[in-house]
């Protein structure tokens, strides 16, 4: 079979898709991989064919822009950008073009929340296609509300008129930003227009694989043909760079703070949350892929630009995060307690449901108290009940293979419509 999958966003949106698709690689298939090319390398690896949609600078920008993450304000910002067309677009004629070639061969498609080209074109002709979710927030369940922000009125009255929040949403903002950015491609399909682009639309009529197990969440409203998958847990395959392996081995399990790949402009959370682990007497590692926005540290702290993020928290003694759905499934297969700093998108979603279910705690980064970080840390790290519930989670967790039985699903939709 031959797979086409369509990924747009940062690194915790693509891996992944990558994850899934290398299973898929490994079984003698043909994959190929659609996406910007600050991720070629990471398909290439693995041996994946790979096919480019905007430009690295695209990424980049996106990336250091302020309004990325600010809560309510960042999904606008980015849908509203000019390269979210402009990638749509291109990602729309590169798999034009690559289903020209597929005639006579079972091929699928598989295209990550944001990578709207392959759902244009399935409204046109049908084929298989499999939408991916990462993450609770992005099915808008009116059963079990997302938590859209910490504080403010709006997630206030969400949580209490959820239908009515995602209409008027719909209505006066999510609506009026796709049809201006996509509606073009539409017309030139000879689509007709639609509404609820992210309601009724969104997902693939044939398949929707929501990547987050049972436990976590599954709210009774999830759309039709969705199966819940338990987390993929990517790149842990990888080496522990030897810097950092040796700075584990020389003293005690660190605090772990990370807020995520894209995020280049957090040097004060970065800086008063590792302030707030040294005052506990506990080393720590900063992951960042942007360094330049760190202030000078104590030699207790050690800067990577990347590891291997299971590995490197199973070694933790807390870890410190933004509540990417990655990042936080990762944590959750380590068993270590977790504080998560939420900024944005679905991270104050994610942030709510890890406390609800026992494992951390979590702390606004727009209104940072040092004082009650610095308490939350302690509680979290003298905590018997929060270690044995993450000791259990993470049982169930590190020998899932979330990406096995994604594969095996998409294998069996390919086959179905082979039939």
């Amino acid at each position: 079979m031959d797979f086409l999958f369509a990924l747009l966003g940062s690194s915790g949106d693509v891996l992944p898709g990558l994850t899934i698709a290398r299973e898929l690689a490994k079984r003698g298939h043909q994959v190929t991989i659609l996406t910007n090319p600050f991720f070629q390398s990471d398909g290439e690896k693995y041996g994946l064919s790979f096919l480019p949609a905007g430009e690295v600078s695209d990424y980049e920008r996106l990336t250091r822009h302020p309004d990325l993450w600010k809560p309510m304000r960042g999904t606008a910002f980015l849908l509203g950008d000019t390269s979210f067309s402009r990638m749509t677009e291109e990602m729309l004629v590169a798999t034009q073009k690559w289903m020209s070639g597929r005639k006579g061969i079972p091929f699928g498609m598989v295209a990550s929340s944001l990578a709207m080209a392959p759902r244009l074109l399935r409204d046109q002709m049908a084929f298989p296609l499999a939408s991916l979710h990462l993450s609770p927030l992005v099915f808008r369940s009116v059963m079990d509300p997302p938590v859209l922000a910490l504080g403010g009125l709006i997630p206030w009255i969400n949580q209490h008129f959820p239908r009515g929040v995602r209409a008027l949403a719909d209505r006066v903002l999510v609506d009026p930003l796709l049809e201006g950015q996509l509606g073009f491609l539409r017309k030139g399909l000879g689509l007709p227009r639609i509404q609820s682009w992210m309601n009724r639309w969104w997902h693939s009529p044939d398949l929707v694989m929501a990547l987050f197990p049972k436990w976590y969440s599954s709210p009774g409203d999830l759309p039709p043909k969705t199966i819940q998958f338990p987390f993929p847990l990517a790149g842990n395959e990888a080496p522990m760079p030897e810097s950092l392996e040796a700075f584990l081995l020389a003293g005690t399990a660190p605090v772990v703070i990370t807020l995520g790949s894209a995020m280049a402009q957090a040097g004060k959370v970065f800086a008063e949350t590792a302030k707030a682990a040294l005052a506990l007497g506990r080393r720590v590692v900063l992951l960042t892929r942007h360094p330049e926005q760190l202030p000078t540290l104590p030699a207790e702290t050690f800067v990577a630009h990347w590891a291997p993020l299971g590995p490197l928290f199973s070694r933790a003694s807390l870890v410190v995060h933004h509540g990417g759905i990655g990042t936080t499934a990762q944590v959750i297969a380590g068993g270590i307690p977790q504080l998560i700093l939420p900024f944005a998108h679905d991270q104050p979603d994610n942030a709510h449901i890890l406390k609800r279910h026992g494992l951390g705690d979590f702390h606004n980064p727009h209104r940072l108290r040092i004082v009650r970080l610095k308490a939350q840390m302690e509680a979290l790290l003298a905590s018997k009940e929060i270690a044995k519930a993450c000791a259990q989670r993470a049982q169930a967790t590190q020998n899932s293979q979330g990406e096995l039985l994604a594969a095996d699903s998409l294998e069996q939709l390919v086959a179905g419509f082979s039939v």
